[in-house]
């Protein structure tokens, strides 16, 4: 919501100034369906990164993801179930 709201008035608070819907040929749902493939292929760039062994995770940056799951799990369990099952399905 906070995204549309900033597509719709290039602010997070409503007002009557406009925003980007004014200057975009785009319409909000192709930008998100935009920044989707974009997020792909950004993780699918660092996964063979990391099969290549270009990149690596070392076990602080594994840990660090993990307690942040854990976090997001045990305080936002309904949020973060939420944000993941509306995620649509790639194959």
């Amino acid at each position: 919501m906070k995204s549309l709201t900033y597509y719709q008035h290039a602010s997070i608070k409503p007002n009557d100034t406009g925003g980007y819907v004014d200057i975009e040929d785009r319409t909000y749902n192709e930008i998100v369906s935009a920044k989707h493939e974009q997020a792909k292929s950004i993780a699918l760039l660092f996964y063979t990164g990391i099969c290549a062994g270009k990149d690596t995770l070392t076990n602080s940056d594994i840990e660090s993801l993990f307690k942040i799951l854990q976090y997001e799990c045990r305080y936002n369990y309904k949020d973060t179930r939420k944000r993941v099952l509306n995620f649509k399905s790639y194959k």
